[in-house]
């Protein structure tokens, strides 16, 4: 053994005169402690001290030290050595000492070794800064030399020694050899130079000389011929030869040969035909690691059982025509590859390329040598990179070491008396039925989430479905099962059965079928303790194993329910939201949070957070207590999907594998999460859920990271890659666990879903980050060790770093979670791929010349290998085109222009199948490909459109549609999660995710993401603590705007580490060792980022206003917000603030619309919106000019104040019809929510006086079930307009929301439901067809009213008999609890198609119940009303209309043979415009009002010019149309007067006024702008604040891009 390293002595100490000291080196926890003694600079100790150290420096040890201390004698002759050599003893003596508490201090010996002996302690090592450099006297550099000669000669010593001579046996092992000396090796003469290197990486060079040696062994002649002649030389020989002949090499084996003494040949020749014992020793050792190996996975996956019965031979036959199914597909498919696979011949492909396939297949995974869990491993490089396979076990995972997470289940946890039970005995022992909905298996997929789990009683009790077994033994099996289950205390089991037996007994003979409404659950069901016990008893025998059971035991559950009062948490609705309360031991059905972390309120802005804990932080060792023996939840908090994934990964077979387990445990979280965020989240739900990859909010965020990472990355320009990487099931490696499992329970491809997802994700996630970009940590303590072996790596031996980003997310095909229109298409899966998880990549890279991407990527079909040949062929294979131009020429990368240049070859480029179609090769990773044996396509072009193809993908996740339809703040949280199960999509992979997301984010990138919702300034009290710290902080310039700032500062506002670390290096790199003359705040100033923080900062749309007060906020650098305050923003309305704001800050960047074009360009916007955002720009900045010099007098806009709305409980006072009519229909709603108390446990069999209301006791009891005579009807109240029946209905939801009931308001149209929404803003209001979902089948909208309390459906008049009937069918279908109103008018505007509510029976029926107002309250003109009541009701007489028409006739003045025509013509039109200027025409058809409309122009504006002809909606121009039929898209061409009146038929800015319908007067042009005021009545709520003006007319503007169907896309 070689001597033990020097150590650093810590007594390395500056005397205590000089105030400098060593740096400090990591030593633990604790310092080591310094000697005490402190030598003086001068001192004869000092100087020993100083020596010393200097000796450490160079490599001596201890023991060399003290043996070659000169003797008093040689003291005075050394003027080198030190004057005093028994000081130097006693720094050994005192250095040892201290050694040995260091020891003890941290637990194990502090090691000191490398090139210059430095510290190497938990993976780091730190510089030597200010070490003063000593010269090593005479004596110690001949001990060092000494040394030097028992070493190694070459760093192969250990294979050298390992080569064998057939010799005598092995002697003892021979001194370690000294080490590698720089010099090489002359040769043998000046003609005969050295080519006898043995070194791999130099065979055929000179051979590297040992210490002391002039030349190596085959050029010196006299150390050849004594090698020659011992044994140990022998030995050598040999190996050198075996080295040289085995490398190829022969040419040198022979010359070395040819130097050989010739009677020494004859045995060396005879030696290397014998096979090498050392050869065959590693094989048999490589071959008994091996075995030990598969031993070990064997083992592991003995452990992993399902504990059903075994299955039949029914059921393995059905299984084996499955396997040999999925073999055929593959053998059609990849024929060549599995030949190749059989005869195990891996030379068609690199050697990197097996070894990942061998790490996806083998080492991804690892199994817990305790808990038998299954541990996802991380790809390091040394499992690409060399042939020594790693463990497949750890002794322990996280949470059997440390308590993490949480405990898996094991075989003792299940009891004997549960297992080995047949499907059938589980089905006779549920008392409940699971419903996951319609099944749904995309084709050559996995299965559809199509509604949200709900459970149904048994129509039969447990012991009588007992008796129904018809296998005895069966029978004989789960009566012992039921005996047990029912003895336990430990399970909810028995609880379950007495609740179904109560529910069959009370309404046995009301029952009607098996699945009779009274026997289904509310969906709220889901939540109560221990229903996994009922459904899967042999899975969860005891209820703290439960997911339920882990979610109550929440610690902030618990907490929100002691603080939420009793009344609060028990709200009055038989389908209650998913509210947080407590509940007994056994029940949980008032108890409904957020499985995982309630977030709070947003904040403006956060530090960096990692992908993978933004949320599941509950698994955090900070907050984690080790479980009870027998209890599966933890102390503090806890999540019912992550206990569930610990089981799932367990060795206990069948939680992920069990469909309906699967759906439930999905659909508990998701149920929880958004009740929770609802409930206790004080920030808006599209903001609480931006955490979850169904979330518009989560895509957005990303997107805005990926934004602000291209934009760091500017200077490098856009993407280099765009690469997606899409598995094929049948090819892919799967980890041998997953093979097993899916035989021990006879799964098929794609019959694993859980598993399968699970497995892929992480293989592709390790792809990105270890194989492509080698940004995986490796090494021990986290300690951060460069990849040289990655695909990107730089070729050139350079080390030089390549990847500088990336950016990659998990996406599902085909990715679009497009709602399908009915049950029928989702069975034929128009809208839904196969939805397996695949992976799409953006990639920065530098020194692409380094990177060789030619010898990487490929874009052909190879002639030489025909496995890679088929690969390609079938996999690569693409209907869209190959993406790549034809190239003749072998591949090459041109640094010129920055473009890879693939060879192509025609039929590369295009080739037809016998139908004619074409198909082009898609470019791909060779080794990518080699490795996966699935589709990788690369894109290599405009870094703009890689950007865009890339984020194409995920723009319609965080659609406007779906934050304001299913994340509707106004909605109950009963709503929105029953909304987002039963409309929301997603295929099992697709939930997989999302329940591990904190294992496998589905977005992931080089850096860390840090969330800012960028305030608008103004509108906050308070500025968010990042402004804050920008404002307040000392080290950045004075121009740094705050978008820069939140790249570069840590937690506190100071500048982050990881730039002192950067500055702290520069100055070491610095030229000649010099410091940097700039300052650390000057350098962190002017430092460039890569995207280490990706600024996930979260704007507005630009079509709003406040958007560009965002924008001023984060790109014009100040001290105060008042700093951002131009002057003149009083003269511009409300709507153009902050643009306005905008426009004087950086008024050159505004007014050039290149510089916008570049922004939105970099931003992926496509050329449509691009051009639209542009065109509004102009627009507002030509108004916004107009209102700065005073062409536009903002004031002139206000004639007036609005009176203010009135307060609730105010208005006009009702009149006694009135007033009853609003207590009838409060009094409905009482009633409701008495019946919703009474049903509150009416599943369980339970209801009686206590769940009745408080009004009076003694009660009898209600049934919950009441006969439909007996419940209550709906109303309609009915009159003529101006009779009151608004006033009074308005009137009863206002006391109604007063008591915390939940309304929905209803109307036909859109522009009517704008205006109730503007009245009751914080109301749930739409119109009829999405209130009721119209746009579905009936069957998937039943339960559309059982979250609300009153529902009001406003011009009942306008609704036909199909939609009035599916109002009445859903009503009836929420048990008639809520109260149901009608208001309207059958005599006034009818609606769009020919029938009526009057044509349905329900109408007439006790099922409506009628109230009418009579009086006309409003009108206050007899004559009038008079003439309104004959016009409404009745059809006029001839002499009635004589009398209406008297005085009425358009034009009314008489003509001299003037007569109407019949068909009005231009004179006619003239005529009635010269009498009454105002006239309102109406037609019944499109093209009337067309015509009319055209002869309006010519009357009002003769033959003058038009301002300009602008094109219009498409929609109006009736030459579109056919038989009724838009049949084209070209846009109306309308010429522009000032003064014309014009109506706006998009909703473009809901804010200004600018919505469908809306009208609006020219006032003129400005360029290619439109100027209109629009006809805005009323008061509008202030945006900004108490600064706001109420107005009641608005000025607006529109820019008219060129005509294109596109451009109407506008948002």
């Amino acid at each position: 053994m070689p001597p033990k390293a020097m150590k650093r002595p810590a007594c390395d100490k500056k005397p205590a005169a000089s105030s400098a000291a060593l740096p400090s080196h990591p030593q633990g926890k604790d310092d080591l402690e310094e000697i005490p003694k402190a030598a003086d600079e001068g001192s004869t100790y000092g100087a020993a001290q100083r020596f010393v150290r200097s000796l450490w420096e160079q490599g001596l040890t201890e023991k060399q030290v003290r043996e070659q201390l000169p003797g008093p004698e040689m003291e005075k002759e050394d003027d080198q050595s030190p004057e005093n050599a028994e000081e130097v003893r006693e720094v050994l003596a005192e250095w040892a000492a201290d050694e040995a508490r260091a020891d003890e201090a941290i637990g194990r010996p502090l090691v000191f070794h490398g090139e210059a002996g430095l510290p190497r302690l938990r993976g780091k090592q730190p510089p030597i800064r200010g070490w003063e450099h000593v010269p090593i006297p005479d004596w110690a550099h001949r001990a060092q030399q000494e040394q030097s000669g028992h070493e190694e000669e070459t760093e192969d010593a250990a294979v050298e020694e390992a080569a064998e001579a057939d010799a005598a046996p092995e002697e003892e092992p021979e001194p370690k050899r000294a080490r590698k000396d720089s010099r090489i090796c002359p040769g043998k003469s000046a003609g005969e130079p050295c080519v006898f290197s043995r070194e791999k990486k130099s065979i055929g060079r000179p051979a590297r000389l040992a210490m002391g040696k002039q030349r190596c062994q085959f050029c010196d002649v006299a150390a050849l011929a004594a090698a020659a002649a011992n044994k140990h030389g022998k030995r050598h020989l040999t190996g050198a030869l075996r080295t040289w002949s085995e490398a190829g090499r022969q040419d040198i084996a022979d010359a070395a040969m040819a130097r050989i003494p010739e009677e020494a040949s004859g045995y060396f020749e005879q030696a290397l035909q014998r096979p090498s014992r050392t050869a065959q020793g590693k094989a048999a050792q490589a071959k008994a690691k091996a075995e030990a190996r598969d031993a070990a996975v064997q083992k592991t996956l003995d452990h992993r059982q399902s504990l059903v019965q075994e299955p039949r031979e029914e059921e393995r036959r059905v299984y084996q025509r499955k396997v040999v199914d999925d073999s055929r597909r593959l053998q059609r498919k990849f024929g060549p590859l599995l030949q190749a696979r059989e005869e195990k011949d891996d030379t068609w492909r690199s050697p990197l390329a097996a070894r990942f396939e061998e790490w996806c297949r083998e080492h991804s995974w690892v199994a817990c040598q305790k808990c038998h869990r299954l541990v996802a491993k991380p790809l390091h490089e040394s499992h690409i990179s060399t042939k020594r396979p790693p463990a497949p076990t750890i002794p322990q995972c996280k949470h059997c070491a440390d308590g993490v997470g949480y405990p898996t289940v094991s075989h003792t946890d299940i009891p004997q008396e549960l297992r080995n039970l047949s499907a059938d005995a589980l089905w006779a022992l549920r008392p409940l039925e699971p419903d996951v909905g319609q099944r749904v298996v995309a084709r050559h997929g996995y299965p559809v989430h199509t509604d949200m789990i709900r459970f149904w009683w048994r129509p039969a009790q447990v012991v009588d479905q007992l008796e129904q077994l018809e296998n005895p033994e069966d029978r004989d099996v789960a009566k012992a099962a039921y005996q047990y289950l029912m003895a336990s205390e430990d399970s909810s089991y028995k609880q379950f059965v007495a609740w179904h037996g109560k529910v069959l007994r009370k309404y046995a003979d009301v029952l009607e079928g098996e699945w009779d409404r009274k026997l289904q659950l509310p969906r709220h069901a889901l939540e109560e303790v221990g229903l996994e016990c009922a459904v899967w008893p042999h899975l969860y025998p005891r209820t703290n194993m439960c997911e339920t059971y882990i979610r109550q035991q929440d610690s902030r559950r618990k907490e929100r329910a002691r603080a939420t009062p009793q009344a609060a948490r028990q709200p009055p609705r038989s389908n209650r939201a998913p509210a947080d309360s407590s509940g007994s031991s056994n029940s949980s059905s008032s108890s409904s949070t957020s499985s995982t972390t309630t977030e709070e309120a947003l904040p403006e802005g956060s530090q960096c957070e990692s992908e993978d804990t933004e949320t599941e932080p509950e698994d955090s060792e900070a907050d984690v207590e080790a479980a009870a023996p027998l209890d599966f939840a933890r102390h503090g908090r806890n999540s019912a999907k992550s206990a569930y994934l610990a089981k799932v990964l367990g060795p206990v077979l069948g939680y992920g594998a069990t469909y309906s387990l699967f759906q439930f445990v999905y659909d508990l979280w998701l149920w929880s999460t958004v009740g929770a965020k609802k409930h206790w989240v004080d920030a808006p739900l599209r903001l609480a859920m931006q955490g979850y990859g169904f979330s518009p909010e989560y895509w957005q965020t990303r997107h805005a990271a990926l934004v602000d990472t291209v934009m760091q990355l500017d200077q490098l320009g856009l993407p280099t890659l765009f690469i997606t990487i899409a598995p094929y099931e049948w090819s892919f490696p799967y980890h041998k666990w997953v093979e097993d499992e899916a035989q021990k329970l006879l799964r098929g491809k794609l019959q694993l879903p859980v598993a399968e997802t699970l497995h892929i994700a992480h293989v592709l996630a390790q792809a990105v980050q270890g194989l492509l970009t080698g940004a995986n940590k490796q090494g021990r303590h986290g300690g951060r060790k460069p990849w040289k072996s990655h695909i990107f790596s730089a070729k050139d031996g350079s080390g030089r770093k390549t990847v500088i980003n990336f950016f990659g997310r998990l996406e599902y095909q085909d990715g679009k979670r497009k709602q399908y229109v009915n049950q029928e298409e989702a069975a034929t899966q128009f809208y839904h791929g196969r939805g397996t998880v695949y992976l799409h990549l953006l990639v920065w890279l530098k020194h692409i010349e380094a990177v060789k991407l030619e010898e990487s990527i490929s874009a052909s079909v190879p002639q030489d290998n025909p496995v890679m040949a088929n690969l390609v062929e079938d996999s690569q294979r693409s209907w869209t085109g190959s993406g790549w131009e034809k190239e003749s020429k072998e591949s090459y990368f041109d640094a010129a222009t920055g473009r890879l240049h693939l060879h192509h070859s025609d039929s590369d480029h295009c080739k037809r199948k016998p139908d004619g179609t074409p198909e082009g090769i898609r470019a791909y990773i060779i080794d990518v490909l080699a490795a996966l044996f699935c589709h990788v396509d690369v894109q290599m072009s405009d870094g703009r459109m890689l950007l865009l193809r890339y984020v194409s993908g995920y723009v319609p996740k965080f659609s406007d549609s779906f934050t304001t339809d299913w994340l509707s703040d106004q909605g109950s949280a009963y709503a929105i999660a029953k909304r987002v199960l039963s409309d929301y999509h997603p295929l099992f992979p697709e939930m997989t995710l999302q329940l591990a997301m904190q294992w496998f984010p589905q977005c992931f990138a080089g850096g860390c993401l840090q969330r800012f919702r960028v305030p608008v300034p103004g509108e906050a009290a308070e500025a968010p603590k990042r402004v804050v710290q920008y404002m307040r902080s000392s080290w950045r310039a004075q121009d740094m705007p705050l978008v820069e700032f939140l790249r570069k500062p840590g937690v506190n506002g100071g500048i982050h580490p990881n730039l002192k670390k950067r500055y702290n290096q520069a100055l070491k790199e610095a030229e000649g060792g010099e410091l940097l003359e700039e300052s650390l705040e000057a350098w962190a100033n002017n430092a460039e980022t890569y995207g280490e923080v990706a600024l996930a900062a979260l704007y507005l749309s630009r079509y709003n206003d406040r958007y560009y007060g965002q924008w001023v906020l984060m790109n014009v650098s100040f001290r105060s917000l008042e700093g951002l305050m131009p002057e003149g923003l009083d003269r511009v309305p409300d709507h153009l603030y902050y643009q306005t704001m905008a426009f004087l800050l950086r008024r050159n960047h505004w007014e050039n619309p290149a510089a916008v074009r570049a922004e939105l360009e970099l931003q992926a916007f496509r050329d449509y919106h691009v051009k639209n955002i542009l065109a509004m720009l102009a627009a507002n900045q030509g108004l916004i000019k107009k209102y700065l010099d005073g062409t536009i007098d903002k004031a002139a806009e206000i004639p007036g104040e609005f009176a203010a709305p009135a307060a609730d409980g105010e208005g006009p006072a009702l009149s006694r019809q009135q007033q009853q009519i609003c207590d009838e229909i409060l009094d409905s709603v009482r009633a409701g929510l008495r019946q919703r108390r009474q049903e509150e446990n009416a599943w369980k069999g339970e209801g009686g006086p206590e769940d009745v209301a408080e009004e009076g006791e003694g009660q009898e009891e209600a049934n919950p079930f009441p006969p439909a005579a007996a419940l209550r009807p709906a109303i309609a109240v009915l009159g003529p307009a101006g009779s009151g029946k608004t006033t009074a209905v308005h009137k009863a939801i206002r006391e109604a929301t007063q008591h915390g009931c939940r309304v929905l308001l209803a109307a036909p149209t859109g522009r009517l439901a704008a205006t109730m929404r503007e009245k009751f803003p914080d109301l749930e209001v739409d119109t009829v067809h999405g209130a009721f979902l119209v746009y579905k089948p009936v069957h998937e909208t039943l339960e559309i009213m059982l979250p609300y309390d009153l529902v009001v459906v406003e011009e009942v008049g306008q609704l036909s008999q199909r939609i009035f009937e599916r109002i009445m069918e859903q009503w009836q279908a929420a048990e008639r609890l809520p109260t149901l109103v009608f208001v309207g008018d059958f005599y006034q505007l009818p609606g769009p198609e020919s029938s009526s509510a009057l044509d349905a029976g329900m109408w007439h029926s006790v099922m409506v119940k009628k109230r009418e107002l009579h009086t006309m309250l409003r009108c206050k003109c007899d004559k009038l009303r008079k003439t309104l009541d004959c016009l409404r009701t009745n059809k006029p007489s001839k002499a009635q209309l004589r009398e209406i028409k008297a005085g009425h006739k358009a034009p009314s003045f008489g003509r001299a043979g003037y007569v109407m025509n019949e068909v009005p013509s231009l004179e006619d039109v003239g005529h009635i415009f010269e009498e009454t200027p105002d006239t309102m025409f109406l037609t019944i058809s499109r093209k009337a009002a067309a015509y009319l409309n055209d002869l309006a122009v010519q009357v009002k504006f003769g033959g003058a010019a038009p301002l300009q002809v602008v094109p219009a909606d498409p929609e109006s121009n009736v030459a579109n149309y056919h038989k009724g039929r838009m049949v084209a898209e070209v846009p109306l061409q309308v010429p522009i007067y000032q003064g014309a009146y014009i109506i706006l038929t998009k909703n473009l800015n809901k804010a200004v006024g600018f919505v469908n319908g809306m009208g609006a007067t020219v006032l003129g042009m400005d360029g290619n702008n439109v100027l209109v005021k629009t006809d805005q009545d009323g008061s509008w709520p202030s945006i900004r604040g108490p600064r706001r003006t109420m107005s009641c007319t608005t000025l607006c503007a529109w820019g008219t891009p060129a005509p294109s169907t596109k451009s109407r896309g506008r948002r």
